[in-house]
């Protein structure tokens, strides 16, 4: 894995699109004196922070109530379950960011844009390999169904490229 300043490097210089330079930036913040070491990281538009990986920041949805609420599914199927409402809120855990990037990282950009995690289309679609016919490709598909935080990533790449 890459260290911090190479994965924003990649993000930041090596992919993203001319068009974003400066609108878009990847912040991470380590928290040496934690018992585990961890940190957040946070993803920003025009200097507003719009996603939010950090390991104590609770998404408005608790386990208590997905416990109550489904008591016939596993407690995997909880997790799962708790894991994308938090993403819905544009909350996550660093290592989903990690795991998100390592994804991003290692296959085509296409592929990317149909991953199943919603970081790693967000990833794809902040990508200088992302074109303008993809793009409005993307566009007459929609991306309504996509969580907001998402949707934001989405519309700020079709302006910035006039579509």
């Amino acid at each position: 894995m890459k260290s911090w300043s190479g994965i924003r490097k990649t993000l930041e210089q090596d992919r993203l699109a001319p068009s974003l330079q400066g609108r878009v930036r990847y912040l991470a913040t380590r928290y040496r004196g934690a018992h585990d070491d961890m940190g957040r990281i946070a993803l920003l538009i025009d200097g507003q922070e719009v996603f939010s990986a950090h390991p104590f920041q609770a998404p408005s949805v608790d386990w208590a109530g997905i416990k109550e609420q489904h008591p016939d599914l596993s407690c995997e199927e909880r997790a799962e379950k708790y894991w994308n409402l938090s993403l819905e809120e544009g909350i996550g855990d660093p290592g989903d960011f990690y795991r998100a990037f390592r994804e991003y990282d290692t296959q085509d950009v296409a592929a990317s844009l149909q991953s199943e995690d919603p970081l790693v289309r967000v990833l794809a679609v902040m990508d200088r390999r992302v074109g303008k016919r993809r793009l409005a490709a993307l566009r007459d598909r929609g991306f309504a169904d996509e969580p907001e935080w998402v949707q934001r990533f989405y519309r700020l790449r079709l302006e910035a490229e006039g579509l």
